[in-house]
């Protein structure tokens, strides 16, 4: 986690092409500590977080904003997650939806966690991945299908061998899909015309934590 400066949100609406300040008035607490671990559904935008009250101890959460309200809201996930300091997380996006990753160190498993309603704590567990031939296991993405792409080390004589996987979690067969190197940034993108009268696709002149409408 890491300490998040608490600053006014602005919004850069792309028709106007400008900034301005959040309709919202409400903020997330400045305890709140967020994570590197983010994802947008479906016109809203996760962060994974801890609430802050513990120095030593992560209690998970999750903060969201609404694009089309400009709100932040607060969802609580269930004690089984939110407290099991042995365990961590990370967000995707599942099948449209906000999925929660629980990581085992200790067992080398991931148990996979959907949300059920969009905006409040309920989640129900789909499956888990274990991989017991392995040296260590890093969920990458998901597909459009549901299945996770995987990025698998194997301990191959003196060398590590790291391949790209795609987990099927009916059969909990692998499905090596002919990648091998050493590292892998795997992420989901959606084609968009956005930008694309910018020279370099990046809009500049602002440096203040902002949100794209």
């Amino acid at each position: 986690m890491v300490e998040s400066v608490v600053c006014v949100p602005e919004v850069f609406t792309l028709s106007a092409g400008a900034w301005r300040s959040t309709y919202g008035s409400f903020l997330p607490r400045k305890s709140i500590r967020f994570s590197e671990s983010q994802v947008a559904v479906d016109g809203v935008l996760y962060w994974l977080a801890d609430d802050g009250t513990s120095e030593y101890n992560y209690n998970y959460l999750i903060i969201l904003f609404d694009i089309t309200s400009e709100e932040f809201k607060e969802v609580n996930l269930p004690d089984r997650l939110a407290c099991d300091h042995a365990r961590y997380l990370s967000i995707f996006k599942l099948r449209n939806t906000l999925a929660v990753l629980q990581f085992d160190v200790r067992e080398m498993l991931y148990d996979v966690w959907m949300m059920t309603d969009g905006v409040s704590s309920s989640f129900i567990k789909l499956f888990t991945i274990c991989l017991t031939d392995v040296a260590a296991l890093f969920v990458q993405e998901f597909r459009k299908s549901g299945e996770p792409v995987i990025g698998v080390r194997r301990i191959c004589g003196q060398h590590d061998d790291l391949s790209l996987v795609v987990y099927e979690p009916n059969s909990k067969q692998i499905n090596n899909i002919g990648i091998n190197g050493y590292y892998y940034d795997v992420n989901a993108y959606m084609e968009t015309l956005l930008l694309f009268d910018q020279p370099d696709l990046i809009i500049y002149g602002n440096t203040t934590p902002a949100f794209e409408a």
